[in-house]
């Protein structure tokens, strides 16, 4: 299951429940900007995956179905998982912060 968004800066994993949460935590805890890094998403077992990747899990978990619509009206479409297609409403909460055990799929 999908729980945070995720960006990769300097080296280090950053996580919070928004892409830009986890930048400004990066910037935050490194000093340096602008965050560059690959962005993707953390499971609960604390994978790092990217955002198609992200996609294909979150289908194939259940945690999103072909044709849900995110906060913003956007249909859902495979190939590219936004933090908008997951977190919706304020049901959710993660802590911004880095991630110091990750591990990545081949």
């Amino acid at each position: 299951m999908i729980v945070a968004s995720a960006v990769w800066h300097q080296g280090r994993l950053f996580a919070g429940l928004r892409h830009n949460n986890a930048i400004h935590i990066a910037v935050m805890t490194t000093g340096i900007k602008p965050v560059k890094g690959e962005e993707g998403f953390l499971t609960d077992q604390n994978v790092f995956l990217n955002r198609k990747q992200a996609a294909d899990h979150a289908l194939a978990c259940g945690q999103i179905k072909l044709g849900d619509k995110d906060i913003g009206g956007r249909t859902f479409t495979p190939g590219k998982l936004y933090s908008e297609d997951i977190f919706k409403g304020n049901d959710y909460q993660y802590e911004p912060r880095e991630i110091t055990t990750v591990t990545q799929p081949n």
